[in-house]
């Protein structure tokens, strides 16, 4: 009996179903870009990240309008998505973040001069305590030391063993400083750069004209404060802007602890005026 060609036989096998709307965009689209996100996320995380530079505590050293690398791994390896609040985009709704308090593994501390990230220590009582504020400044003094500032506003920091340091300030130039505080108010003053020398480093700083001794944190009567200056506690670090008048820095929230710190800036990696771009700012260093 003769037999059907191979290419005549007929198949049992039905045709496959087209997948409904929302698998097809499951798979082509949202578990795609859902994995980029994630992968993106944890790595701006836990390794290494870029921030918007909004005000102008750090002039002159940060402009507003860079944008800054961050080592996240400088110090030490962090959970990744552990910030103190989760915030739900375009909601206004935070919340507590429960990975806050996960401990991290850390191979390094800061060291003065270094210039670092970190979430404000301050509690933020309309959110139950709850203060997502990232902050960048710089490291000016670490556990043990005290920190002073003479009449004339000079920076004295005595290490625990009682080495002393005391600033000194040359090349004064006249500017004029303009920019945004922390809370995004617009500034104009008369002011003037210096160059700070303290402990082997150099940096300059921005100071308003007119202005005397920088404000002390605590209060001159304190039990951590006295005539020697603020002994900073164990576990803890003392950072400022270099922009010294005009920087909410540990004058007013008070020293940061080390669990706080999310990384050391690096580098700018772009940088703008609002209008243009600052060509001669990109890939610039910072110490």
């Amino acid at each position: 009996m003769p037999t059907k060609p191979a290419s005549e036989k007929t198949s049992d096998q039905t045709p496959a179903q087209p997948l409904p709307v929302w698998q097809r965009l499951w798979h082509n689209w949202i578990k795609p870009i859902g994995i980029v996100v994630v992968v993106l996320g944890t790595f701006r995380s836990a390794i290494a990240d870029w921030n918007d530079v909004p005000s102008g505590s750090m002039q002159p050293t940060i402009e507003i309008g860079d944008r800054v690398i961050v080592n996240k791994l400088a110090y030490g390896l962090h959970v990744p998505f552990s910030g103190p609040k989760i915030a739900i985009p375009l909601t206004g709704i935070e919340f507590s973040n429960p990975l806050r308090d996960l401990p991290s593994l850390d191979w390094s501390q800061p060291k003065r001069g270094d210039i670092i990230t970190f979430w404000s220590p301050e509690p933020d009582t309309s959110r139950a305590g709850i203060n997502g504020t990232r902050l960048i400044k710089r490291v000016v003094a670490l556990a043990g030391d005290r920190i002073l500032w003479t009449a004339d506003g000079t920076l004295i920091i005595t290490t625990p063993d009682g080495q002393r340091y005391e600033a000194t300030y040359d090349q004064r130039r006249d500017i004029t400083i303009s920019g945004r505080d922390e809370r995004g108010r617009a500034y104009r003053f008369a002011g003037m750069q210096l160059d700070e020398q303290i402990d082997g480093q150099q940096r300059t700083i921005q100071r308003l004209m007119g202005r005397g001794p920088l404000r002390p944190f605590p209060e001159p009567d304190s039990a951590i404060a006295d005539e020697d200056g603020y002994l900073i506690p164990e576990g803890y670090l003392w950072a400022m802007g270099d922009n010294r008048d005009l920087s909410r820095d540990c004058r007013v929230i008070g020293p940061v602890p080390l669990n706080l710190v999310t990384g050391r800036a690096v580098a700018i990696a772009f940088s703008h005026d609002g209008w243009a771009i600052r060509w001669s700012r990109l890939f610039n260093g910072l110490d």
